[in-house]
């Protein structure tokens, strides 16, 4: 199951983080690294996950999303994943915009189509 606590924990010291504290690339790939294993740890964690974006995700975690996207793609390539992240898109249309957020979702896009091809209607 997905840990919902632990994500929101993440993401709360994420927004608690100094300019300098970002800077920090240790740091940061450390707390990104957990935010994906915490997603693409297994088949259950990941589909709970799905329902999670679809449902609670804020637009806060959204931009937040969109750091660990393409890791998230190649880890566990999905067209749900992908549908999800374009809802979230249409959901929270000015933090896509402010953090150009359609640019992720296209490069996570890119790497499930080269793992899984083209998506058959």
């Amino acid at each position: 199951m997905f840990d919902r606590e632990k994500f929101k924990n993440i993401i709360a010291e994420k927004d608690s983080m100094s300019w300098a504290d970002r800077e920090d690339d240790y740091r940061m790939s450390k707390l990104w690294r957990e935010m994906t294993d915490l997603i693409t740890n297994s088949d259950e964690d990941f589909n709970d996950f799905l329902r999670y974006m679809k449902n609670e995700m804020t637009e806060n975690e959204y931009g937040y999303l969109s750091e660990i996207s393409d890791e998230i793609s190649q880890e566990k390539p999905s067209y749900k994943f992908i549908e999800e992240y374009k809802a979230l898109a249409i959901k929270y249309p000015q933090a896509t915009k402010d953090y150009q957020i359609q640019d992720f979702i296209e490069v996570a896009e890119g790497f499930v189509i080269e793992k899984l091809g083209y998506k058959r209607e």
